[in-house]
């Protein structure tokens, strides 16, 4: 009886936000323009973006699933796949798209899931997704060297340090645990300075963490 409650506040929520995410794109676009240009546009085009989408999900939960396998956590291919849809959706109702990867160690840690394996994981996942995107970046920048007149190119190169930086970041705390500590030690350091409250007890859930 308690499931069946559980699935009906799911649904119950899942439409709530539907509905409320449907109502905040559409209140600056008009609704009927949208769905004529969707009738308008290629079937066979759009047939093949929801099949990328598909095969990105299965391959999402794929790589999941060895990640966690090579830590000595086994999890069945349909929930990582689950995990993957979850991290897609919450991405897309949070603001900066913040809410995803926090909900999918929830629902992995409910699975019985440690947070630290689930954490390293999405680390791991997500380390290989911004080289990826550095490397696009790049080619893109090769291939269409006019795109980046005007200005343009403070804009790529200011993206690509933050996003070197943010990836250098993410490899130490993977590979390199005594680096992470003396970084972590220097932050603390810093918030002593500025007189942050609680500083001892932050210290310990970053060393817990790491």
């Amino acid at each position: 009886m308690g499931s069946i409650k559980s699935i009906i506040r799911n649904i119950l929520v899942f439409i709530i936000l539907f509905v409320i995410t449907f109502i905040i794109i559409f209140h600056s676009y008009d609704f009927n323009q949208t769905i004529n240009i969707v009738l308008e546009a290629n079937g066979y085009y759009i047939l093949l973006a929801i099949l990328c989408m598909v095969l990105y999900f299965v391959f999402e939960g794929i790589n999941t699933k060895m990640i966690l396998y090579s830590l000595g956590k086994k999890a069945k291919i349909i929930n990582t796949i689950k995990y993957s849809l979850i991290g897609f959706f919450f991405s897309g109702i949070t603001p900066a798209a913040t809410g995803g990867q926090p909900m999918q160690i929830y629902y992995m840690n409910k699975d019985g899931i440690p947070v630290d394996s689930s954490t390293l994981s999405l680390m791991v996942q997500l380390v290989s997704f911004q080289i990826v995107t550095i490397a696009m970046g790049v080619f893109g920048a090769l291939f269409n060297t006019e795109l980046l007149k005007d200005g343009f190119i403070w804009i790529f190169l200011i993206g690509a340090f933050i996003k070197c930086i943010g990836l250098a970041i993410m490899m130490i705390g993977i590979f390199y645990k005594k680096f992470s500590k003396k970084l972590i030690a220097l932050i603390i350091k810093i918030l002593k300075i500025f007189n942050y409250k609680n500083v001892s007890e932050k210290e310990k859930e970053f060393n817990e963490l790491i």
